[in-house]
């Protein structure tokens, strides 16, 4: 949290004002808890902006001023008259030029917020002008003479720490719209604020970002007790938005998910969305859901919308479940508000031109871990002066056995930063949702030497770790000497409740939630069961005409020493371009397999060499190079691009293609039989010449299988 000393502070004065503005800013980091802080990463936010560019627009920025003064609406006074002179020059910079004003909006600092929640009346008056300077006197009433009034309207003004926007949108009784603002002018913004529930106190007001540069340039009417007119002039204009489109009332603050997930393991996949209302309004506001397949070919999933009441509380989450998923993938979870619409439907309810909220998931067959992987980390933490532990809950909610054998960690640490002792701990749930019983603690471990940017760590664990179904455990690091381990994290603001956990010194079992003591740090921890995902790109001869005719492909994993034994198999519906991700739950991390790959009427085709996975991962593409299986055996199906494919005519599955094959696939076409059957080799449900034609040409070539 940022903090502002103030250098300037005078008493109450005749209107029981307290006066608290400053043009030098002074901050400083608090650490959040008495002993775990953060190491700042100094990354960058790499993620993706999918919301086609923000509508509001800062018209008027500050100079790192702040006051605590009515400059913008605020709950801790009664009366508020506000009005004040933006330039020319000041629009030009901001790039607004002549546009309409969809919203007012105003930057809260928020190193000092309100005690309590509050709601009023607001009324925004706008006037385009040739003055140079503020020229509007020091008379509200006659201030406004002549301006436009935009908005009319009830609004809400929350007690949030940390930095806040309160944007309103134009509308209500009496207003003129559109309001179009002047490129070859500045504009007069003035306000009306009355607070309309019980006043938060006033040593709470919030504090708001100011500019400076112009003196004389707002005047500023402010009571407790009554109404008035008379304005002081003053140089402390508030920083001001403007908008270039609708606002909804409702904005999404956060997405809360699992980054990574074994989808055998998690049969209620669950996502919440945190919701802020922005201010009463007279229509529903619908939070639009919708994910993506973040792999090729990009596709809409699902997409459906929540209709929320329009009294809604201010700070509201909600959750729902995702449809469960079968099979590996990466998916973005998107999240936007929209002004309220019941005619949305699928295609509809998602406009990617509002701001949204974006969650990345992993499907996966046996890992699980909170971190976005598609959003860089923000830094490391551990305890500063003192041992702790600090883990994540997760839960088992499947009915078979989850069998922990690995912890992937990641950490950052400063460049040449030592090496430093911690050792992993695994415990059960204690029956409340916090950490109970030591089911598992590792030898001492040391983290890397500091590179000053994230290192990646993977921990067997020994003896393998047994989580029954529907069962939460929870996973982290044993910081056994009082110097910070940096464990990775990302920054999650707030921190979600009920997820992340520390205790301190490292034995006591007294564990506080991170939620409830402001540590707004997602952990990256990932426990790891056995198993493994294949990526996989084929083609079938016969099948492919540019794209391939989908159907079932099964691969098998073996050994690579004689005899060559199956570890383990699975099968895959390959898309229209050859792709598919296969699940094996006996593949080993590290260990070299071959791939053979059986098609219902094509010839087995192995792998040229053997592969391992790593971090239960492994990626393998047939189709780049007759190369890529063994022998070379594979036939070439399009020149551009130059791509290979497994040979077709393998009817009886004997191995090689043959007068078995053709006579079989004659008898068929001689009977006109059509349907899914094995003597179809183009997919195209009809048994007809065209499938002899391809067999007997591979026949004649004398194709067959060639295996180790």
């Amino acid at each position: 949290m940022k903090r502002v000393f103030p250098i300037l502070l005078i008493g109450l004065v005749a209107c029981g004002l307290l006066i608290n503005e400053i043009s030098l800013s002074q901050k400083d980091r608090t650490p959040v808890l008495e002993s775990l802080n953060s190491i700042s990463a100094n990354q960058q936010d790499s993620k993706t902006d999918i919301s086609g560019g923000s509508p509001y627009i800062t018209v008027l920025s500050n100079n790192s001023s702040t006051s605590t003064n009515g400059r913008a609406p605020q709950g801790s006074r009664a009366f508020i008259n506000s009005c004040y002179f933006i330039s020319k020059g000041e629009l030009d910079s901001s790039g607004f030029g002549a546009d309409s004003i969809f919203s007012v909006g105003w930057n809260y600092e928020g190193s000092t917020f309100q005690s309590s929640i509050t709601t009023g009346t607001l009324k925004v008056y706008l006037q385009n002008t040739n003055d140079l300077s503020y020229n509007k006197g020091t008379n509200f009433a006659t201030a406004i003479t002549g301006m436009t009034k935009v908005i009319d309207r009830n609004i809400m003004i929350p007690n949030d720490s940390g930095q806040i926007n309160i944007d309103v949108p134009v509308g209500g009784a009496g207003t003129t719209l559109p309001f179009i603002t002047n490129s070859l002018q500045g504009v007069y913004v003035a306000f009306e604020y009355q607070t309309t529930s019980a006043l938060a106190t006033p040593l709470g007001a919030p504090t708001m970002y100011c500019n400076t540069i112009r003196a004389n340039s707002i005047g500023t009417y402010q009571s407790q007790v009554s109404n008035g007119t008379l304005m002081a002039l003053s140089s402390f204009r508030p920083e001001t938005r403007f908008s270039t489109k609708p606002d909804p009332p409702v904005d999404v603050r956060n997405i809360y998910s699992l980054g990574k997930y074994p989808y055998i393991h998690i049969t209620d996949d669950t996502v919440c969305v945190e919701i802020v209302r922005k201010y009463l309004s007279d229509i529903d506001p619908r939070v639009c859901i919708k994910v993506i397949n973040r792999d090729y070919p990009y596709t809409w999933k699902y997409s459906y919308g929540i209709d929320l009441p329009s009294l809604v509380s201010e700070d509201t989450i909600i959750c729902f479940a995702l449809p469960q998923g079968y099979e590996p993938k990466l998916e973005d979870i998107i999240v936007n508000a929209l002004i309220g619409d019941t005619s949305h439907i699928y295609s509809g309810c998602f406009d990617p031109a509002e701001d949204s909220k974006r969650y990345c998931v992993q499907k996966t067959t046996n890992s699980y871990n909170y971190a976005d992987e598609c959003i860089p980390h923000d830094g490391g933490v551990g305890f500063n002066g003192a041992t702790g532990n600090f883990v994540v809950k997760f839960k088992n909610s499947g009915t078979d056995t989850f069998k922990i054998s690995n912890i992937d960690q990641t950490f950052f640490n400063s460049a040449s930063a030592p090496s430093r002792p911690y050792k992993l701990v695994i415990y059960n749930d204690n029956g409340s949702g916090k950490p109970g019983s030591l089911l598992y603690i590792s030898s001492v471990l040391n983290t890397p030497v500091g590179s000053g940017a994230v290192q990646n760590v993977t921990s067997t664990v020994s003896p393998t770790v047994r989580i029954a179904g529907n069962s939460r455990f929870y996973v982290g690091y044993r910081q056994t000497s009082v110097n910070n381990i940096g464990g990775g994290f990302q920054y999650e603001i707030p921190a979600r409740k009920k997820a992340f956990f520390y205790s301190s010194p490292d034995t006591s079992s007294t564990w506080t939630d991170f939620g409830d003591a402001g540590a707004n740090f997602r952990l990256d921890v990932s426990p790891r069961g056995n198993g493994g995902t294949l990526n996989l790109t084929a083609l079938i001869e016969g099948f492919y005409n540019g794209t391939l005719v989908r159907d079932t492909m099964r691969a098998y994993l073996r050994n690579t020493s004689s005899p060559y034994g199956i570890v383990d198999s699975a099968r895959v519906y390959l898309s229209n371009s050859g792709t598919g991700i296969m699940t094996f739950p006996n593949a080993g991390n590290g260990i070299n397999y071959y791939l053979q790959l059986k098609h219902r009427n094509s010839i087995e085709t192995w792998s040229s060499t053997g592969n391992s996975f790593t971090s239960g991962s492994l990626t393998y593409n047939f189709t780049t190079s007759a190369s890529q299986a063994f022998g070379s055996n594979m036939v070439q199906v399009d020149s551009s691009p130059l791509k290979f494919g497994i040979y077709s005519g393998d009817v009886n599955q004997d191995g090689v293609v043959d007068a078995t094959d053709a006579g079989a696939i004659d008898n068929d076409a001689f009977t006109f039989v059509s349907g899914y059957v094995d003597t179809d080799l183009n997919g195209d449900s009809f048994v007809d010449a065209t499938d002899g034609a391809l067999c007997d040409n591979n026949a004649s070539n004398f194709v067959g299988a060639v295996i180790p």
